[in-house]
């Protein structure tokens, strides 16, 4: 495609050298489109894949979770929309042809802000973000606090706080439409040029909300859950043992959606921590301009889009009881109507499972006042 547009740019000149030609080929230049088509190397190719798996098994989730009529859970709803927001990533994350040269239009403008820029995709990928760390925040709240857990629980509560997230991911993102615009000279998108003072104190702001902060928070957040769900057990082992053997299964349900959550945090790290400390690299100028949007970018982009399609995986291999729900949705069989990643939620079913439960949180609430 760069010989073509070498050429296009030879013609150009060949023909301005006409004033009158000049003056009637100049509008229809300003006015035209050129598109570059997709070239098909090993990483774009990844990306199709990493897209269509994002976007069958978040998918799933979505029917499993948001599609069921009674949602009693704060943790489903919350997974339901994180699985929502990867799925929108992973629409967004699907390679489309680019704009070489756009026209001085309104809507090039608007191409060159919300598509060029992928503005919808980092829209959601923030929100994923946030809902990660939310998520992490109520696992701490329902181990460590689990008196308060019960108001947090409430599901106007949780639908309250999702909009605000999306209220939050969209102020974020401003800087992404504010920063591009169509070039007057070259007919190109490009990035305003702003002092090197700006653009530093915007990395490091981009980094911490993005990156730095949601990840702090998961570890801290769940090391501290993790000990204190070790130290409960090691306390209250005697008392659960004399209520039910059913009380092992909400132990084991409790560690099992723990450590499913861990694997989830860690691959968030591992996959979003390369692109968003180059990004911050480029802010400060450490890496050249070129990087953005160059070959070690996209690839680096591409590795943080894995994240957004691994966290169905994660639930298949780690939550037996999301694997049995895919099972009897894929056998047109009907779902149960029951919460789905209850932290409260064991493997038995009916009211059985619901009295233990509460004389399980009962017992704990009752040690911890007393100690």
């Amino acid at each position: 495609m760069g010989s073509q547009v070498t050429g296009w740019g030879t013609e150009m000149e060949t023909y301005s050298t006409s004033t009158e030609m000049g003056d009637i080929l100049s509008p229809i230049a300003d006015a035209t489109w050129l598109w570059q088509p997709i070239k098909w190397s090993w990483w774009i190719s990844f990306q199709v894949i990493s897209s269509l798996l994002g976007v069958v098994g978040n998918l799933l989730v979505m029917i499993l979770i948001l599609g069921g009529r009674h949602l009693r859970s704060s943790s489903d709803v919350l997974i339901g929309h994180l699985a929502l927001a990867d799925f929108l990533t992973s629409v967004f994350m699907f390679p489309l042809p680019r704009a070489e040269h756009v026209p001085s239009t309104p809507l090039a403008e608007a191409y060159c802000r919300f598509i060029f820029t992928s503005f919808f995709m980092w829209l959601s990928i923030f929100m994923s973000i946030m809902i990660l760390m939310v998520i992490s925040l109520e696992r701490f709240v329902a181990i460590v606090y689990p008196l308060h857990f019960q108001r947090f629980r409430r599901r106007r509560y949780v639908t309250k706080l999702i909009l605000c997230l999306w209220a939050l991911s969209i102020a974020a993102n401003v800087h992404i439409v504010v920063n591009m615009s169509v070039d007057g000279k070259s007919r190109q998108c490009r990035v305003k040029h702003t002092s090197r003072n700006w653009q530093i104190v915007t990395g490091v702001i981009i980094f911490l909300i993005t990156f730095a902060i949601p990840a702090s928070v998961m570890i801290i957040t769940q090391v501290i859950a993790a000990r204190t769900l070790k130290a409960q057990s090691r306390r209250f082992d005697g008392a659960l043992s004399n209520i039910s053997n059913g009380s092992n299964s909400l132990i084991l349900a409790r560690n099992r959606l723990l450590h499913m959550l861990y694997l989830v945090i860690a691959i968030f790290i591992v996959c979003w921590g390369p692109n968003n400390i180059a990004y911050f690299l480029y802010n400060l100028h450490v890496l050249d301009q070129s990087y953005l949007y160059g070959p070690v970018d996209r690839i680096l982009v591409v590795v943080a889009f894995y994240n957004s399609c691994a966290n169905p995986i994660v639930y298949a291999i780690r939550y037996p009881r999301f694997r049995r729900a895919i099972r009897r949705l894929l056998s047109c069989a009907p779902v149960n109507s029951g919460t789905l990643f209850d932290f409260n939620a064991t493997s038995a079913t009916g009211r059985q499972d619901q009295t233990l439960n509460h004389t399980v949180m009962n017992t704990v609430s009752n040690n911890l006042s007393r100690a």
